[in-house]
Order: C-alpha cells, then structure tokens, then sequence
C-alpha cells in the first residue's frame, strides 16, 4: 500500500505515485516536484530555504539544479493543486529566501499497512527523508520514472553544471600557473604596439617630407623639393646659375620645377631635422635675376 498524506481534509497526496487527487481532475507531478512537495509538508509553517531545496530534491542525488529548475517545479506543483481542486495558494514565496507551506494547512497522514516489515539492518538509514520519515523502496517504475526526471533536470542544468565543473577544476588553476607566461606575452604585446607607433610616424614622416636629399656639391649639402623630379646634374646646374656659396651655410633647401621661370632656396646653418636653431636665410631667383 502506498503512502497517503491529505492536506485540508480532502486533498490526497501519493508521494510514491506522484498523485495528487481531490475534487477535480487527477494531477501527476514529477519526482522532483512530488519531493519539493514532500519537503515542505515535513516543514510546514516553516521556512524551506532555496539550499534546503536542492539538498534534498536534487544534490543527494548527485544532480546540481540550474537556478530556474526550483520554481518551475514549484509552479507545477501550484499548478497540480489548482488541477485537483485546491482554489487557495497554499504555497508562499518567501522573495531570496525559500518557501513554506501555509501554516492553516492541516496535514493528515495515512500509515502503511500493518504487515510493512520495518527493517533495522543499517542500510535502511539512507532510506530516511529530511524529516525524519521512512520512505519506501522504489519499484521499478518509480526508478525508470525518477532516472527520466534527473536525466532532463540534468539536462536543463548541463550548461551551468559545466560551467561551474571547468571554472573550478580547470580555468583557475591554469590561470593561476600562466601568470608568468601572460606577463611575458603582455610585455610583447607592448613592445609590439610601440614598435608599429614609431614604424608608422617614420613612414608618414617620409611620404609627408617637403625637402629630399639631392647630393653634396661645392661643399654644400643640397635638397630640393621631393616633388620636383630633379636629377642630380639639374640640380648642381642649378646651383652654378645662381652662384650659391656654402662657406657659412652649409644647408641648401631648393624649390625648383622643370622648365619653371622662377625658382627659390634658403640656406642654413643647421640641417632643419635637427633639434638647434637652424638659421637660415630665403631666396627668390626670376630667370637670370636673383634677389634676395
């Protein structure tokens, strides 16, 4: 004979069946919301905390509950209730800490059967619920039952289960022993990114030059402008036609153009790459006149 505990003197609750029946239809719940359910009859009135929860329903089962799995089975059992007749929530959400069963719940239990040999042999201790009451062995049935409920709770909570296995076992601890190893990457990582700063100003630093180097003549250090495509010879021809002297400035900058009338330089004392003062002096030269 199964167990029978009435709640209100006319709701019938079969723990090993998973039934709850009453004045309307018959409600089969699952195993896990048929022991929430058994829980909090042992505690009525009293608070079942959310870690009380899955101690019971699922841990000692070796099942780790996702975090949603708790109400939807407290919603099915509020559910199962309402299917059998209950109008009332009997059922009370205490918000971040648990539930319990109103305490205007009365709760009649039905004893089993006279001839239910009670065993004293040690083994029998695990058999014992939360609340200090015998819960008989499982038939086949409520085995193949309960193995089906873990196995899609299971199921439901892999994903955090998962989670939780390889952060603890696994992420950590590496991250632990690869310090030394993320240090050394990090430090390459800043030496990289400097390395393509200056690479980078260098080459918009070239492309963005006004003055190329020419050649040295008549012991002046010659430049003229990158985009005036001047070969050596026109350069130093250039050179000889306005009559510059290098004796106290040793830098010319020329600005000349192929078959240009006009043309102009400044010479300098310091190159204009430097970091001193360079000094320089302008000229402007129209065909064969030069004015300073």
């Amino acid at each position: 004979m199964s167990r029978k505990i009435t709640l209100n003197n006319f709701l019938i609750f079969e723990p090993d069946k998973k039934r709850i029946t009453g004045r309307g239809n018959p409600a089969v719940i699952s195993a896990s919301a048929s022991l929430c359910l058994e829980l909090l009859i042992e505690n009525v009135g009293l608070l079942v905390t959310h870690q009380q929860f899955y101690d019971y329903v699922w841990r000692r089962f070796g099942t780790e509950p996702a975090s949603t799995t708790l109400y939807q089975n407290i919603s099915a059992l509020r559910r199962a209730l309402n299917k059998a007749g209950l109008q009332e929530d009997i059922i009370r959400t205490m918000p971040r800490k648990g539930f319990l069963l109103s305490p205007q719940t009365s709760v009649q239990r039905e004893s089993l059967s006279s001839f239910t040999p009670v065993s004293t042999e040690p083994e029998r201790a695990n058999t014992l619920s939360a609340g200090g009451n015998e819960m008989p062995d499982p038939s086949p049935t409520d085995e193949r039952m309960r193995t089906a409920q873990n196995k899609q709770e299971s199921d439901s909570g892999n994903k955090n289960f998962l989670y939780s296995a390889l952060t603890e076992c696994h992420f950590f601890p590496a991250f632990l022993k690869s310090k030394k190893t993320m240090a050394v990457t990090f430090m390459l990582f800043l030496a990289l990114l400097f390395s393509s700063f200056f690479y980078i100003r260098a080459g918009l630093n070239y492309n963005d030059a006004v003055f190329v180097y020419s050649t040295n003549y008549k012991g002046c250090i010659i430049f003229n402008n990158a985009d005036g495509w001047l070969g050596k010879d026109e350069v130093k021809k250039l050179v000889d036609e306005m009559k510059i002297k290098c004796s106290t400035t040793s830098y010319v900058y020329l600005t000349a153009f192929k078959h240009a009338d006009s043309l102009s330089y400044f010479d300098c004392e310091h190159p204009l790459s430097g970091h001193v003062r360079t000094n320089c002096r302008s000229h402007y030269y129209v065909k064969n006149l030069n004015n300073d």
